[in-house]
Order: structure tokens, then C-alpha cells, then sequence
């Protein structure tokens, strides 16, 4: 039951977190490609640091932020706690042609290691007997109610383990001259300690 109650809330936190990804788009500028995309990069990573309710209703969109809130978690809060703390440093770009890579050195919330704690928590309170007294008072709803709950308190935590590492972001250059990254989700699981997204569900 612990482990489908978990997989349940989980699945809204990787949604929403797919709309992390960096929405990068520079129009290229000849020779002086590598200098306009590191400038762009970091304008990026710097937005992505903003905290602001303005920010992060634009960042996740109307939509995912209200569902949020539905569930009963301050998506500010949320945000903050992953996003607000996030160091980086530009390393390197190269430009071969049409790709680019860009290097950084990359200090964020290790979010497998949170997962895997929200995970055992829920595990742990699902055989209590407080699990068993709101299922008997609520049923079903009444423990997704927790998890979610309890879901919100591992992300907003103000001991989020974060890790260190180097990481690459391939970008690509479309018809209309603009650099995005290649894959979109990558760059959302790099925010977040370098693990897959999806691997959060297994």
C-alpha cells in the first residue's frame, strides 16, 4: 500500500518537475556564438534561482501551479526550498556546427536521496497505527491526503541534501537560428541532483 500511495503523489511532483527544464532560445550570432550562449546560460540559471510568486507562476505556468495548491502544498515554497539555493559556474561552451556543448559545474538538491527518505517515511507511517485510524476515518482519500502532505514537508525541508558534480547540457540550433537544449528533460533532472525524473516512480 506505502508503495502505491508514494508512486501516486510522486507522479504530480515528476509532471510538474518536467516544467523545470530550462526554456533557453537565442538567436544565434555568428562567430560569437559561444560567449552569447554562455551570457544566455547564465541569465537562465540566474531566472531559475528566482524565488518571486511572479517567477514561479511563470517558470511551472498557471496550470501546474494551481495544481499544486489544490493538493494542498505552497508551490513557492516548494520551489524555493529546490531551486532557491542553486549554484552554478560555466566552464566551458563549444559550438561544432549546429551543437553546442555546455559544461557547468553544478551544486543542487540531490533529489533521489530526498525521494528515497519521503519514501521510506510514507513506508514507515503506512504500517502505523495512524495510517490505520485515518483510512478507518477517511478511507482512501483520507491517506493520499497525508502522503501528499507529507510530500510537500520532505521538499520544504531546510536540510535538503544537495550534491556537487560537472555536468553537460547539449544545445542544438533549430531553422530559425535559435539554441535549445535537446532534451528538455535532461535539464530538468540535471536541476535536480542529476537523476532521471522517471526513475523517481520506480
Amino acid at each position: 500500500m506505502s508503495r502505491h500511495l508514494a508512486k501516486r503523489s510522486l507522479a504530480l511532483f515528476v509532471t510538474v518537475a518536467l516544467s523545470f527544464g530550462l526554456a533557453l532560445g537565442l538567436v544565434g550570432c555568428g562567430h560569437g556564438d559561444e560567449d552569447a550562449i554562455r551570457a544566455q546560460v547564465s541569465a537562465e540559471f540566474d531566472r531559475i534561482r528566482d524565488t518571486s510568486e511572479g517567477n514561479v507562476r511563470s517558470q511551472l505556468g498557471d496550470e501546474a501551479f494551481q495544481s499544486i495548491q489544490d493538493k494542498g502544498i505552497d508551490p513557492v515554497a516548494v520551489y524555493s526550498s529546490l531551486f532557491g539555493g542553486l549554484q552554478y559556474e560555466v566552464t566551458d561552451v563549444s559550438v561544432e556546427k549546429d551543437v553546442a556543448q555546455v559544461t557547468l559545474t553544478l551544486t543542487s538538491v540531490d533529489i533521489q536521496a530526498v525521494v528515497n527518505g519521503y519514501k521510506q517515511a510514507v513506508s514507515d507511517w503506512a504500517a502505523s497505527d495512524d495510517a490505520t485510524y485515518t483510512f478507518d476515518q477517511s478511507g482512501q482519500e483520507g491517506l493520499e491526503s497525508e502522503v501528499i502532505r507529507m510530500l510537500g514537508e520532505a521538499l520544504t525541508a531546510s536540510d535538503l541534501p544537495t550534491t556537487t558534480r560537472e555536468v553537460t547540457i547539449e544545445m542544438r540550433r533549430g531553422d530559425d537560428g535559435t539554441w535549445a537544449p535537446a532534451d528538455g528533460s535532461q535539464v530538468a533532472g540535471l536541476l535536480l541532483g542529476g537523476t532521471s525524473l522517471e526513475s523517481l516512480l520506480a
